[in-house]
């Protein structure tokens, strides 16, 4: 039996919620679950349930309340001689197991990635307020108020981590709601005013500070603590040390940083006075590495971040400008090119870009960092490639081999030599207590002068002398006439580098040999599991082969590198090496079938689109989000190469909805048209969900014509299916779309359509989306009374199902009519709860959507400053292409037209060419021009200001509906 508090008070027995018979006995409960354990006196009960002055019949009805509770707990309500006593061990009761995971969290070493993801696994506990906001008695009220100050300051905790990670650009806005909620508590604040500082805007964090001070004068006219003044007089004065724990966003290294001193110090000089340096050289020569090292030494310098691209798992064809906005969080928008929204986003800002492994996309490269050079004075771009991108004002810097000594050199100089220092290094690491004797330094000298000083040679060399001395490694190497044909020039490098590493895959046995080659495949990585793909069934991994053994060795001998994580491993290779397996992967005549594997694999990884609104949505979005490269990878193969659109158009129709959480939708859009331009227009039930999916990408990027003809092609193929549930899914999302546009008529025709046929099927999640749109369209209709009724329906469906994204949109809907009616209260709270739910998501546009709500709170309520504050924030955000920005319409909504509805719609489907269905393939040619795309933000008509209260100028963001309707995407339903 488990005891839930921290939200809805429940009691759970073998995964089902027990009714616990109304408010009354959960309070009950809630006062014998803060008291487990202890008894408690039946008078101390009444008193909690009824106050100082209880009714006549209260012990007799306390004893109808312990009767039902008695049902539900069975001999866990013990009668006591002098009261009662729940029995409940710590581990049965989530409020104790949530502070000992908070406990353990705290004690444990002070490692910043660590303790964010305990502290993170311990708040997600929290499903809403402390007993689900029920009124209780002193004695569960002191325990509540308890278990909020804890989760409060585990959330500061978190931020006081995810801040030492480098992560200020995603807390500003869970930090801004924080802030808006709990305006005196100084820490979050000072923490709000740091990561704002970091992100390159200083202003907004003296503004915050500013704001901060006159809140705090007004309501309890104290002046803020010493530790916040000092703060700002820091970020006043640009004090650079308030920069450094930047550095920790940096990616780490499971070895030392050897060498290099020399050429740190002049490429660090280099990139003070350029704003383009590339670092060129071979490969393996350990360009990313001293990039790394670079990054991590300008972080004082550059307030607005260092943000590091890695291109390696791009292909030719991929496009630069959209790996680097999803580094930078950036969400693509309709009517601005990707170089424009990143000119916009870098422009304010003094930040260093680094772009690693350009060699593949040099021309793409060099077109973007000349654009954005241009439009950025504040930023610097450092790059590596084998070669430089070749535009104006590039420095380039070139990384040779580390020193390597003579071999009749001195003994001290000898073992001082950077080559030899980094042979040293990594073979203790292979073999503990390794150390060269004095009669093998001139060995030592010679192996490292055959390697070309190369760090990654020497690295995948030095693993060998965990069996082997030094005199026999050097023996070995002699003996491959390629390693020593030719040294000193870049060519040979190459050679050098390709020998050391076909040396290391001579030794190989041929399971290993074979999954060498075939995890070439990957892009950016991979999980364990996902090495079961590349083998089990295929020879010579069959059998008693343990696949991850074979991988773990891989790891041991240096041509993989493991990063444990939390549950699994992720394994990655260098590009040196990965590009040495991939030629011998082609040379087996073995791509083909590894290719087709790897993309089967992810193709059967994504999730079907139910599970995207279930309780598992959140780690669904941040598994994917690690395998985006892998994902492209098996799209390309299927639509490239290995020409199997129909799995490509199915993988499309399961992706949108990740696209849209992850800020992907340009990207989700060209894939889109891609797989349907290569597939037949045939009525299949894949095809039907792409074009669904293609349609509410378009719809959202502001596309409302395509978004029509899209979702009605989908339309008609769901119903020449027979397929109820796709049809009304289909239907639903057409009331989206009508509803954006500005035609509630047709949204509601729509709508209830799919209503009608989610009731006869029992679609519980399907009911829950419907009745959430339908009560934004009766709101903005002004049927307030119908529009509380279905959402109050959206909510509870959404809370059975585990849908976390739904439940904070019903919830913000609510909160929306709430304030509306003068509920303040309520629409604090409710705003709240969603807050957290999209918080928890990681969410930011949902976040943004509630933040304004409690904004206009604060503004009707005189709170002026504290509102302006938010909505500041929040339009910043807005404008900075963070969250997508809606298409904003010249006309009004229409309430009523001339004939039906559906008509009207029809009407408007005609007003444009049919497209979709056109050429051989049956495929999806682009809609014209949309409308022009801009930040909408306006002047909310309906917040007013509190009788006699002065009010700032409020602005708030919509996708274009008129002043007082609906206006947050977040809070509509597909």
């Amino acid at each position: 039996m488990q005891f839930r508090v921290l939200g809805t008070i429940e009691v759970v027995e073998d995964g089902r919620a027990m009714p616990l018979g109304g408010p009354k006995p959960s309070a009950l409960l809630a006062h014998l679950l803060a008291e487990a354990g202890n008894t408690v006196p039946r008078d101390r009960l009444v008193d909690d349930l009824w106050g100082e002055d209880p009714p006549p019949t209260a012990q007799d009805t306390l004893n109808v309340h312990l009767a039902i509770l008695r049902r539900v707990l069975g001999t866990r309500l013990r009668r006591q001689p002098n009261g009662y006593m729940l029995v409940a061990s710590p581990e049965e009761v989530d409020s104790t197991r949530f502070e000992a995971a908070v406990t353990a969290a705290r004690d444990d070493p002070p490692d910043p990635r660590a303790t964010a993801s305990a502290l993170r696994s311990a708040l997600s506990m929290w499903s809403g307020p402390v007993f689900g906001g029920l009124p209780v008695g002193r004695t569960a009220a002191a325990a509540g108020a308890r278990l909020e100050e804890l989760r409060l300051s585990a959330t500061e905790d978190r931020v006081e981590a995810d801040l030492a990670m480098g992560m200020q650009s995603e807390l500003i806005a869970e930090l801004t709601g924080l802030v808006v909620a709990n305006p005196a508590r100084e820490r979050l604040v000072g923490q709000l005013m740091l990561a704002l500082h970091r992100c390159g805007r200083s202003a907004d964090a003296l503004s915050t500070y500013q704001t901060v001070c006159l809140t705090l004068e007004n309501k309890l006219g104290v002046d803020p603590g010493e530790e916040l003044t000092a703060l700002n007089r820091a970020i006043h004065r640009g004090d650079p040390t308030l920069a450094m724990p930047g550095a920790a966003s940096l990616p780490g290294s499971a070895s030392r940083f050897v060498g290099r001193d020399a050429e740190l110090d002049q490429a660090t000089m280099l990139l003070q006075s350029n704003r383009l340096l590339t670092l060129t050289g071979p490969g393996g020569s350990g360009k990313t590495r001293l990039a790394i090292e670079l990054a991590r030494a300008a972080v004082p310098a550059q307030p607005g971040g260092v943000h590091i691209v890695d291109l390696a798992p791009l292909t030719a064809t991929a496009s630069v400008g959209r790996e680097v906005a999803s580094v930078l969080g950036l969400r693509e928008r309709q009517g601005i090119t990707l170089a424009g929204l990143l000119a916009a986003w870098l422009r304010p800002r003094r930040c260093l870009l680094v772009l690693d492994n350009c060699d593949h996309l040099l021309d793409s490269c060099a077109e973007l960092c000349t654009s954005l050079l241009l439009a950025a004075p504040g930023l610097r771009v450092l790059a590596t490639s084998r070669e430089p991108l070749g535009i104006p004002g590039e420095v380039c810097f070139a990384v040779a081999g580390l020193r390597v000594p003579h071999p009749g050199d001195p003994a001290a100089l000898i073992e001082a030599a950077d080559a030899v220092r980094l042979l040293v290094d990594r073979a203790a690491a292979a073999r503990p207590g390794f150390a060269l004797a004095r009669n093998e330094l001139a060995t030592a000298a010679i192996l490292c002068t055959m390697l070309d000083g190369l760090p990654l040679a020497i690295e995948l060399a030095a693993v060998r002398l965990r069996n082997n001395s030094v005199a026999e490694l050097a023996a070995w190497l002699a003996a491959r006439p390629n390693l020593l044909a030719e040294t000193g020039t870049v060519r040979a490098r190459h050679r050098t580098m390709r020998a050391t590493i076909e040396g290391s895959y001579d030794l190989l046995d041929e399971p290993e040999q074979a999954l060498f080659r075939r995890l070439s495949v990957f892009a950016s990585g991979f999980e364990s599991k996902a090495t079961h793909a590349m083998g089990d069934d295929w020879a010579p991994l069959t059998g008693e082969v343990d696949i991850l053994d074979v991988c773990n060795r891989l790891a041991d001998k240096s041509l993989l590198t493991a990063e444990p994580r939390e549950e699994r491993t992720r394994y990655r290779m260098f590009e040196v090496v990965r590009q040495y397996a991939a030629g011998r992967l082609v040379e087996s005549g073995e791509e083909a079938e590894a290719r087709g594997r790897h993309a089967a694999w992810y193709r059967q990884l994504i999730p079907s689109v139910p599970e995207w609104t279930g309780p598992d949505q959140a780690a669904w979005i941040e598994t994917l989000g690690r395998e985006v490269a892998n994902v492209r990878a098996a799209l390309s193969w299927y639509l490239g190469d290995g020409w199997k659109p129909a799995r490509a158009l199915e993988m499309v129709g399961q992706l949108w909805w990740f696209w849209y959480m992850r800020g992907l939708l340009g990207e989700g859009r060209l894939w889109f048209h891609r797989a349907l331009a290569a597939t037949p227009a045939e009525a299949t039930a894949d095809r039907a969900l792409a074009l669904r999916g293609a349609a509410a990408t378009a719809r959202i990027m502001g596309d409302f014509a395509e978004a029509i003809d899209l979702g009605s092609q989908s339309l008609e193929i769901f119903r020449a299916l027979d397929d109820d549930r796709g049809v009304a899914a289909t239907l639903n999302n057409l009331c989206i779309t009508a509803m954006m546009s500005g035609d509630l008529e047709a949204a509601r025709w729509h709508g209830e359509q799919s209503l009608e046929l989610i009731l006869r099927l029992g679609d519980a999640q399907g009911l829950a989306n419907s009745r959430n749109n339908l009560g934004i369209i009766a709101r903005n209709l002004g049927e307030p009374g119908r529009a509380a009724e279905l959402f109050a329906g959206a909510r509870d469906g959404y809370r059975l199902g585990g849908n976390s994204r739904g439940l904070a949109a019903a919830l913000t809907n609510l909160a929306i009519l709430a304030r509306r009616q003068g509920a303040h209260q309520s629409a604090r709270e409710l705003a709240r709860e969603a807050l957290q739910l999209y918080s928890d998501l990681d969410f930011d546009e949902g976040q943004l959507d509630c933040l304004e709500v409690l904004a206009a709170l604060d503004a009707v309520e005189g709170r002026a400053n504290r509102a302006l504050l938010t909505l500041t924030a929040s339009a910043s955000a807005r404008r900075s292409g963070r969250t997508p920005v809606r298409a904003r319409r010249g006309r009004p909504i229409r309430r009523r037209r001339s004939g039906s509805p559906r008509a009207a719609w029809r009407r408007r489907q005609a007003g444009g060419a049919r497209r979709g269905v056109g050429d051989s393939r049956g495929g999806c040619r682009c809609a014209p021009a949309a409308p022009r795309v801009e930040p909408s933000v306006h002047r909310h008509s309906d917040v007013e200001p509190a009788a006699g209260k002065p009010t700032a100028p409020v602005v708030v963001s919509g996708f274009g509906l008129p002043a007082n309707r609906s206006r947050a995407l977040s809070t509509l339903c597909v």
